[in-house]
């Protein structure tokens, strides 16, 4: 038992000066990020990532960074991380419209009625909506199985219903971010006639460029630009808004 103690006490020894490090790093980044100088700060965020891992929240800073350097293509793909994984948040949503109209595309529109109806894509990150499912379906079969008892119907009834409308809210979080999905270029590349280095090279998209992404194959995403210009490109150039 001593043991252990001690290996347990050494670990978080060692990893005080890691953990410190990332808290400076994040610091840097605020402390750049207010006196105007962007880069620097982006790179601090970068780096407070590389140590911390991704958070909705720090996806949101790298975003805000890109944005007031006003690469607006590179902000929504930070954006589009950030909401995944963060609560609602009014200075993202409204950064994430400027964006789209900065760069003269059009934002996602869902019916009023399916806005309603599944509000908690709106407040709530995808993850934990998705945990939410898990747990609300877990504790239905608990009750059906473990307890089959007719005085318990109620609470199997209605865990049923919650466990249903988290599924279905997980399964409209997916289909919102995979249908008509949207890519931004992450730098200059060529647009190839196949899914092949050894196709013929059509054009070339400038980094920050948004395109609608069709379908991928073989390591290439088909693509239709704004001018619905189609061709194919390297899956590792585009990040998905």
């Amino acid at each position: 038992m001593k043991k252990r103690a001690w290996v347990f006490f050494l670990i978080i020894i060692f990893s005080l000066p890691f953990s410190v490090q990332a808290e400076k790093f994040f610091e840097k980044g605020v402390s750049s990020y207010e006196k105007g100088e962007y880069s620097s700060s982006l790179e601090y965020f970068k780096k407070d990532i590389s140590e911390k891992g991704l958070t909705g929240q720090s996806a949101f800073n790298i975003g805000n960074c890109y944005y007031k350097m006003k690469d607006y293509g590179r902000a929504l793909l930070w954006y589009a991380k950030a909401e995944k994984n963060l609560f609602y948040d009014p200075d993202l949503k409204f950064n994430k419209k400027v964006c789209f109209d900065k760069l003269s595309i059009d934002e996602k529109n869902n019916s009023f009625l399916m806005t309603k109806i599944f509000f908690l894509n709106r407040y709530f990150p995808e993850v934990l909506v998705n945990i939410f499912s898990f747990l609300f379906l877990i504790l239905f079969f608990i009750l059906l199985f473990f307890l089959p008892e007719k005085k318990f119907i109620f609470f199997k009834i209605m865990f049923f219903l919650i466990a249903c409308y988290f599924l279905f809210s997980s399964i409209y979080f997916f289909l919102q971010y995979n249908l008509d999905r949207k890519g931004i270029v992450l730098e200059t590349s060529k647009v190839r006639s196949a899914y092949s280095e050894k196709a013929s090279v059509l054009f070339s998209l400038p980094a920050g460029t948004c395109i609608k992404v069709v379908k991928k194959d073989k390591g290439y995403y088909k693509i239709l630009t704004r001018d619905k210009k189609p061709g194919w490109i390297k899956m590792k150039m585009v990040g998905i808004i």
